[in-house]
């Protein structure tokens, strides 16, 4: 995109890998498309980012996973088209292959067959990032002064070369290369960046200079001895705080361009810490002392905090930052609901309102529950610490213990919730004023009407009422409260702003019957989906829900909605009918997910929502009431088929190594009783899924020319299945042979473990296998 920063950053590496592939008289080119014009290609190629780099191989679309210098740029070409090590037969080959590349690992060995040498090729096959080479030649060895055996890694910079020690391995040799490629103290850039957050080190010691202040020779230099000493264990990196691309970075760490020369340590773990001396002072024993005592685990997490601001307590919604958290939340003699919040986050935007209404309506109550809110972009080591991985997360720090908010997110539920935590399951009516007050200042309320609160019926209305956090409840024996409403003894009735106003429950009164009952009845007939209901449609009894996608600006509401409503009465309890306004931008993933374009609107769908997901699609777009009630009894009664989506079929689906399925031939190809036939399922913005791209193609590869193994992969986004349902990305399952069995992968996803998994069919049980948290996995507000 001409805008993006990172690409103009790329821009100049990328024209100098071009001239020198041209120079070299390779076959490779390079190519560029500007995706803010082309938005039609780039969305037939999936580019959810920019820069995106995909590599082209014999036509065959692959993700670029290398470097954004020149030189890996050009190794990883390189590597893909080529060698993986490249053979260097005489001195001046080698001098040729020193020379213009920055970076290179050499192998010296005579004997191609053995152990070692078997180690490095499988090294240089799995390291694109830089050129490696092998030779058998004397002279290259006397000119180099290598022994047979030994891999020497040279560089332009440092010592100009390292030696490999210890017993060869390809994990040895890969972090050796990894720890070795790199300056002994890396200077930060967009080109270095990768190389510096995507290497095997995950501890980092950041230098804070100013180039123009002359801080590099000042303190860096001296600092080199201090970073030999600690070469494997810390990577010594250096921003320059002059370069207006590096204002964010001193923010992430708190810091302001007056603190500037400063040293901070970073651990890049999945429990990322950051760690400040006690002084600025950078002289080569300060910074070892402070690394050592990292090291040794000696030093304690630096938390950054906003500052407080003078009237953070005098609205309702209090502002939080770390140096006041605990002293609110976590006081045992208070009650705070705190929101996590991003500023830039619409579900944030969203909530705000009746977030801040709330706490206005508690502070009038003179309600002691206190409501807060923390900035989690600012005070991200607070947000760390209380797990907080979504905005917006709400927490209630009940008398400083803190549990998940669970309640609704418009005013009323979110009073109710917190109310029914602190207080009563059920509030007592005792005259009619108190009743008028209890229903007029919430839009649902449930009342039971019992004199004797030890029947079965009242202990069932009160389980029910302690069950049920999203509505107020209440109890009356208040003959005047009886007449007022018109209501019997043993009676539960719920009240509500719209509909026909009320709802009486009819049956034998229990906790699940009464649950059902609220939860049929809280929501309108025909409930407008949006941030604030989506909740409360999704997380419902009722599973099963008519979608009405329309446009209210077409005025489909009036003309399809409202004479849909007496359909609707038929169905209650049985199925939720929900409209979806297709104008908004936000509901375009909903049309996405159910392969509908803007120009199907109006139309309507079924959704069954239980762990078996179907969808369902009428046949024709009469949204007339009897087509409604017809598609509807049709589902109730279990006469309507699955819709499922499928792409078209690619002409090539099958003349690449890996095949590329789609619904409608799926079962042909991996129910084949004669093979056995590995699916990737993946979504085409999912960055796990870009990541494997490269080791699914090598795999692809490796069984091209197999009879009884076949490599595949399907868009679960655009394709799906009725006998396999797909909850996160990626997922690989292996149909096998003779039987169908379905088995999931659950090993690590490089070629070698999958090769191990289809040669020997070695299938991990699931209790030998940690929960991947970095799946990409859609939540159930993403329908």
């Amino acid at each position: 995109a001409p805008w993006c920063g990172h690409c103009k950053a790329l821009a100049p590496e990328y024209a100098k890998a071009a001239q020198a592939l041209e120079e070299k008289k390779s076959t490779i080119k390079l190519g560029k498309v500007d995706a803010t014009e082309e938005q039609e290609l780039a969305e037939k190629h999936g580019i959810r980012g920019y820069p995106t780099l995909k590599f082209f191989r014999s036509g065959t679309p692959i993700e670029y996973t290398g470097g954004r210098e020149k030189d890996t740029i050009i190794s990883w070409l390189e590597k893909k088209t080529g060698p993986a090590a490249k053979e260097l037969e005489t001195v001046e080959a080698a001098e040729e292959f020193l020379k213009e590349n920055k970076v290179v690992v050499v192998g010296f060995f005579k004997d191609r067959e053995s152990a070692e040498a078997k180690a490095f090729l499988s090294a240089a096959n799995a390291v694109d990032e830089y050129p490696f080479a092998i030779t058998a030649s004397d002279d290259v060895y006397a000119k180099y002064e290598a022994k047979c055996g030994s891999v020497v890694l040279f560089k332009h910079f440092d010592d100009g070369k390292a030696v490999f020690e210890g017993e060869v391995s390809e994990d040895a040799l890969k972090k050796f290369v990894a720890a070795q490629a790199l300056p002994l103290i890396v200077e930060f850039s967009h080109e270095t960046a990768q190389k510096i957050f995507g290497g095997e080190i995950k501890n980092h010691l950041l230098f804070f200079i100013s180039k123009e202040a002359g801080h590099s020779e000042k303190y860096i230099d001296p600092a080199r001895e201090v970073a030999k000493k600690f070469r494997e264990k810390i990577l010594f990196v250096t921003i320059d705080a002059d370069q207006e691309d590096h204002q964010r970075i001193l923010e992430f760490f708190g810091m302001k361009k007056d603190e500037v020369p400063s040293m901070r340590i970073i651990h890049l773990e999945e429990d990322m810490a950051k760690f400040k001396p006690e002084t600025n002072d950078l002289s080569a024993d300060k910074i070892e002392a402070f690394v050592s005592n990292f090291l040794e685990g000696k030093l304690k997490q630096h938390l950054l905090s906003q500052e407080l601001p003078e009237d953070w307590d005098k609205h309702p919604v209090k502002t939080l930052v770390s140096t006041k958290f605990d002293e609110v939340a976590l006081d045992a003699s208070k009650d705070v609901l705190v929101e996590f919040y991003a500023p830039w986050c619409g579900h944030c935007k969203a909530l705000a309102p009746e977030y801040a209404k709330a706490a206005q309506a508690l502070e009038e109550k003179k309600s002691t529950i206190k409501l807060g809110k923390v900035d989690a972009t600012e005070e991200q080591e607070l947000a760390e610490k209380h797990g907080i991985r979504g905005y917006p997360t709400l927490k209630f720090f009940r008398s400083g213990t803190p549990i998940e908010y669970t309640g609704g997110r418009e005013k009323d539920t979110i009073i109710s919730w917190l109310e029914k935590k602190t207080g009563p399951a059920a509030k007592e009516l005792e005259t009619v004023e108190a009743a008028e007050e209890f229903l007029k200042e919430n839009k649902v309320v449930v009342v039971g009407f019992f004199k004797d609160r030890e029947s079965a019926e009242a202990k069932a209305f009160l389980s029910a009422a302690n069950a049920v956090d999203e509505y107020p409840f209440a109890i009356t024996a208040s003959d005047d409260v009886y007449a007022k409403y018109e209501a019997k003894c043993g009676s539960v009735v719920l009240f509500k702003h719209f509909d026909d106003g009320k709802a009486v429950f009819e049956g034998e009164v229990s906790e699940d019957a009464l649950k059902k009952f609220v939860a049929a009845q809280a929501l309108p007939l025909i409930v407008e989906f949006s941030h604030e209901t989506a909740q409360k449609i999704f997380g419902g009894e009722i599973k099963n829900h008519l979608l009405f996608f329309i446009s209210k600006e077409a005025g489909h509401s009036e003309k399809y909605i409202d004479p849909a409503r007496e359909v609707a009465k038929k169905f209650r309890e049985k199925i939720l009918f929900v409209t979806i306004d297709a104008d908004q931008e936000d509901h375009q993933r909903i049309l996405e997910f159910f392969g509908m374009k803007k120009d199907e609107v109006p139309s309507m769908r079924i959704i069954h929502l239980e762990e078996d997901m179907a969808k369902f699609k009428p046949e024709t777009n009469d949204l007339s009431a009897d087509k409604i009630e017809a598609f509807v009894s049709n589902f109730l009664e279990g006469k309507l088929k699955q819709h499922l989506l499928s792409q078209e079929l690619p002409e090539d689906w099958d003349k690449h190594p890996v095949k590329t399925l789609v619904s409608t031939k799926f079962d042909e190809v991996a129910l084949d009783a004669s093979k056995d036939v590995l699916v990737e399922f993946y979504a085409p913005w999912c960055g796990h899924c870009k990541q494997l791209v490269p080791i699914y193609d090598k795999l692809g590869e490796h069984y091209a020319d197999s009879e009884t193994i076949v490599i595949a992969k399907m868009d679960a986004t655009a394709n799906e299945l009725e006998h396999t349902k797909i909850n996160s990305f990626p997922t690989i399952y292996l149909y096998r042979k003779g039987d169908n069995q379905k088995v999931e992968f659950r090993g690590e996803r490089t070629l070698e473990g999958f090769i191990a998994f289809l040669d020997g069919k070695d299938v991990v049980e699931d209790s030998e296998v940690k929960e991947d948290v970095e799946e990409d996995a859609p939540t159930k507000d993403e329908l």
